[in-house]
């Protein structure tokens, strides 16, 4: 039976319990012998090789007090051997304190591990209610926040530690003889939510390697017993392994040998320093898998149910997402919904071929860069090329063995998305760029309303950027915000929306939380980030953020929102930056979204009158009778043309509009519905597949969205939501 990591590290640990008595009398000999020699430098090595070896490894044991004095031991004959200048009295004086400190436990027996054993379970990660508990920097500390937090805040779903893929936290050994510069580093590694295990010696580190399994291992390249030790330890611990560790060098050598020797030790990247760290950051997250990586996504229309499925097993066996439908009249749908990287084709379908449908989806301009694959047994050239000059990028021939399937759809899907995320993505800090945060915000908005919960949105703004850009130099101006960015990925949730809204301002929106709940994981961030060094040519430096937070119910509609965020964004600046304000004026009713209590005094619920503007059959039949079921009046019409012609003794006061009828290139249909009816509502009507496509609309002017055929009790929590806000502004 294999032994326990865990038990073998504490068979270890008592091991050198026992033989700590023995490091002691050795230091305390080796002290004798250079006080004897008349400080000969070569006695001053000795002793100084002890010091630091105990140094290193005591607080990795344990045995913290005695790693702690060994240190000062350690730091204080280093500046004489380096030097080269002889020991002060005052020096002199104060190793010879700790060196009877060091005397006096080994006298006393108090040479114990005053640390418990390291823990087999990961501690709890801190909950984002709670402050960040590293120190706010001498540079620019943290300025008192303008609104007061409530004295017991509503929960929040706990900080997102970096885990690995079986959910444990992932755990970096880091290396490093330089207290200072370990202990700030480590310090750093913790604000973006890694374990770090910081030692300062090389014994010890095969077994504790065994024991932890690192996730990567941060290591110093020059150490007391060689200038190479650092690359010479991990090629002995890689060689060991049936899968190596990865390795990140870090060394004040930036020469070609050391470089080289890093690579053939099994090293996968290598800073000089002093290194910024989040340029470290980014190498970790890529090396231990940290970065989201999301799979492929394939649909599949092919009127051979049994073929589509073979697809789906093939492409899901290889890590992919994929959906396979027979009827083409889906497709638009689905791209909606299912938001595909890639689409596969069958030539050959009874309702359209898919020349035809491939024609159908190149005409809207948001499907232009999609990539379509036609998957068929066409034989004839002239039939293969015209369907690609159709706007195909690529034609497979049936049959195909699911290793070549599988090879194609992979190579043409990430191209794609590849391609994609520059379309969305911003170039720099890889979060949404403006106008794609901006669109998801209309669903996470309407979302919100439609689901009765809260929604927050932050806007988050760099304190005095300029001046980094000024004093600094843009280069690092840019990575100040690609770690801001990474610091804002690695502590919000995986559903909470984040992008650059432009220049150095993002844009947080937090679905199912409260403004409160908002301040307190904004400001915990702001704490952290505050705490975070960055390197610039002239040193170390810190910087901080302001933000203004607004959200849901407070405010109606996004752009209510997002004005009250900025507004409380710019509050915060007055105000001294470095702190986060929640707005807390409103011109937008704050009345529960869904049901208003209806009070004496209230206003009369508004009688409604509908005009429902579709041609298509299936919605008209179903809102006809779902209207009658509430004892809505309502009057029917095709398109958009013959609404706004529509004539009667009393207007429509609310308008259900087919969305295809106002999407895309129609938008403008929207504007000229909201002028001509103004001050009706306007509902979009969609099918259930396209409620994104709904939601969005109401970035545009739509004042909701129904989902066609309406489930139970939707079209009543509709009628409500108007009515409380016809009410509101009554």
């Amino acid at each position: 039976m294999k032994p326990d990591p865990a038990e073998q590290f504490e068979l270890l640990r008592r091991r050198y319990a026992a033989q700590i008595g023995e490091r002691v009398a050795a230091i305390i000999a080796s002290w004798h012998h250079l006080e004897q020699s008349q400080w000969e430098k070569a006695a001053g090595i000795e002793t100084r090789q002890l010091a630091h070896k105990l140094a290193g490894s005591a607080a990795m044991f344990g045995f913290a007090d005695l790693g702690a004095i060994a240190r000062e031991i350690d730091i204080g004959l280093k500046e004489w051997l380096e030097h080269d200048q002889p020991l002060t009295e005052a020096t002199r004086h104060y190793l010879t304190q700790q060196i009877a400190q060091l005397q006096r436990l080994a006298a006393e027996g108090k040479v114990t591990a005053i640390l418990p054993p390291i823990a087999t379970e990961p501690a709890p990660t801190p909950s984002a209610a709670m402050p960040a508990e590293t120190p706010a920097p001498p540079v620019t500390p943290p300025q008192p926040v303008a609104t007061s937090m409530p004295s017991n805040p509503a929960p929040r779903p706990t900080l997102p530690v970096v885990r690995d893929q079986n959910g444990r936290p992932h755990t970096i050994i880091l290396v490093e003889d330089d207290q200072e510069f370990g202990n700030n580093l480590s310090q750093q590694l913790h604000l973006f939510n890694y374990d770090v295990h910081l030692i300062a010696d090389l014994e010890g580190l095969p077994t504790l390697v065994r024991a932890l399994n690192p996730a990567a291992i941060i290591m110093d390249v020059v150490f007391p017993n060689g200038d190479l030790a650092g690359t010479e330890a991990i090629a002995a611990i890689q060689r060991e392994r049936t899968a190596p560790v990865p390795v990140i060098f870090l060394s004040q050598r930036d020469d070609f040998t050391a470089r080289l020797a890093a690579v053939r030790s099994g090293g996968h990247a290598y800073f000089a320093k002093p290194v910024d760290a989040g340029r470290l950051i980014e190498a970790l997250d890529r090396l231990t898998g940290a970065e989201e990586n999301t799979p492929l996504r394939v649909l599949i229309v092919d009127d051979d149910p049994d073929f589509g499925q073979r697809c789906v097993h093939s492409l899901e066996a290889a890590g992919m997402y994929a959906r396979a439908i027979t009827d083409p009249r889906e497709t638009l749908d689905q791209l909606q919904s299912f938001q595909p990287d890639l689409i596969i084709l069958d030539m050959y379908m009874p309702i359209c071929s898919g020349k035809e449908l491939a024609s159908v989806i190149r005409q809207q301009d948001r499907y232009v860069g999609m990539p379509i694959v036609f998957l068929s047994a066409e034989t004839n050239r002239s039939q293969q090329q015209s369907a690609l000059l159709l706007g195909a990028d690529d034609f497979l021939a049936k049959p195909i063995s699911p290793e070549d399937l599988v090879a194609a759809i992979a190579a043409r899907a990430g191209r794609a998305r590849y391609v994609q995320r520059f379309l969305i993505r911003d170039s720099l800090t890889g979060l949404l760029n403006h106008q794609a945060v901006e669109s998801e915000l209309a669903r996470e908005f309407a979302r919100a309303e439609r689901l009765q919960q809260p929604l927050s949105i932050a806007i988050i703004d760099i304190d005095h950027f300029k001046r980094v850009n000024d004093t600094y130099g843009h280069v690092v101006g840019d990575q100040v915000l690609r770690s801001f960015a990474r610091l804002l990925q690695q502590r919000l949730r995986k559903s909470d929306l984040i992008g650059r809204h432009g220049g150095e301002e993002f844009l947080v929106a937090l679905p199912n939380t409260s403004v409160i709940e908002a301040r307190t994981l904004i400001d915990t961030i702001r704490n952290s980030f505050a705490a975070l060094r960055h390197y610039g040519t002239s040193g170390m430096f810190s910087v901080t953020f302001s933000a203004g937070i607004a959200g849901y119910p407070q405010h109606r509609s996004q752009i209510g929102a997002m004005q009250a965020a900025d507004a409380a964004l710019y509050q915060a600046k007055r105000a001294g930056r470095n702190r986060v304000v929640i707005d807390t004026t409103s011109n937008e009713s704050t009345a529960s979204p869904i049901v208003a209590v209806a009070e004496p005094s209230s206003p009369p619920q508004p009688h409604w009158r509908a005009l429902i503007i579709s041609a298509n059959g299936i919605q008209r039949r179903s809102m006809r009778q779902a209207l009658a079921e509430q004892g809505v009046t309502y009057q029917l019409v095709n398109d958009v043309e013959r609404a706004l012609a529509y004539d009667a003794p009393i207007r429509p006061n609310l308008i259900f509009v087919d969305m295809t009828q106002i999407e895309g290139t129609r938008i403008p249909n929207l504007i000229l519905l909201r002028e001509h009816f103004a001050p009706a509502r306007i509902v979009t009507i969609a099918p259930t597949a396209a409620e994104p496509r709904a939601a969005a609309t109401t970035a545009f002017g739509a004042d909701d969205y129904l989902l066609i055929p309406p489930a139970a009790g939707t079209l009543p929590a509709l009628l409500d939501r108007l009515s409380a806000s016809e009410r509101s502004m009554l």
